[in-house]
């Protein structure tokens, strides 16, 4: 999102992305519990981001407290990809292009050029038709000793 990445962000990237011995997830739930204004989502989307990129096919569903309020949040991420710097659909240079962006009432969706999505929901279970891993667990961030990130 051509957003410099804080230490706190670099630190919840390497938690996400930290894998075992035998490549699965070393954490496989995550809770982040920082401050308000810590770049906790900022940080999330990110690695989220990275993995849409770097991993063909791979899919994410996000939400919110109401449907409005998960469409708003992730309009205002699709409307960072649309930033200068960003091009990810490839409007200013088409050899940088990663997917396209859809605004639609309901619909919002990023799909990536590589067959990986990313789409809202309400906070409704008739929502979700597939269950994906959620990010839960808690620890101190700060004495974790993490492998290098995969992004």
């Amino acid at each position: 999102m051509n957003l410099p990445l804080k230490q706190q962000g670099k630190q919840i990237a390497g938690v996400l992305n930290a894998l075992n011995e035998n490549g699965r997830p070393l954490y496989p739930r995550v809770v982040i519990k920082m401050s308000r204004r810590s770049a906790k989502t900022t940080s999330i989307w990110e690695v989220l981001l990275g993995r849409c990129v770097h991993r063909p096919g791979y899919q994410i569903v996000m939400t919110a407290q109401d449907g409005q309020r998960a469409r708003d949040k992730f309009r205002e991420m699709m409307d960072a990809l649309r930033a200068p710097g960003v091009d990810f659909e490839g409007d200013r240079d088409p050899g940088k292009r990663l997917g396209a962006l859809y605004y639609a009432n309901g619909s919002e969706r990023i799909q990536f050029d590589n067959g990986s999505l990313m789409w809202v929901v309400p906070p409704d279970p008739g929502a979700f038709v597939l269950v994906l891993p959620m990010l839960f667990s808690s620890m101190k961030l700060g004495s974790l000793q993490l492998k290098k990130p995969m992004l």
